[in-house]
């Protein structure tokens, strides 16, 4: 195997490793705000954005690696005379569920923030 791959696939574990380690920080903090009674924080909607970037940029992050590293060594692998299935791999490579997971996550972001506003606005009416 060429040391250029395995460095290749050593940057897409490191870079996925990074994402996945941002967005456990980030619910950490949730967790331990809800822990206090205050789900609806105003920090609570921009780590929840923070978590949907890290899983939405994975999804785009995991795909770009993905396909760069195949059509820099598609030399390497694939047959003279044989087609690349190129329909088959953007489907098998891109985490479409992980990008729906991401903007879901977005969309309680936004929730989140009008929480905060409501909890605001009740708090200096009563």
């Amino acid at each position: 195997m060429p040391r250029t791959l395995v460095l290749a696939a050593f940057f897409r574990i490191l870079g996925l490793c990074a994402l996945f380690l941002i967005g456990v920080v980030q619910m950490a903090n949730i967790f331990e705000d809800l822990g206090q009674g205050k789900p609806f924080a105003r920090e609570n909607a921009g780590r929840l954005r923070i978590v949907g970037y890290a899983m939405a940029g994975g999804a785009v992050f995991k795909f770009l690696v993905q396909m760069g590293t195949f059509l820099l060594f598609k030399d390497e692998i694939a047959m003279e005379g044989a087609e690349i299935p190129w329909l088959w791999l953007l489907r098998e490579t891109f985490n479409w569920g992980l990008l729906a997971g991401g903007l879901v996550v977005l969309v309680i972001s936004e929730v989140f923030r009008l929480g905060h506003k409501l909890q605001e606005e009740q708090e200096l009416t009563v």
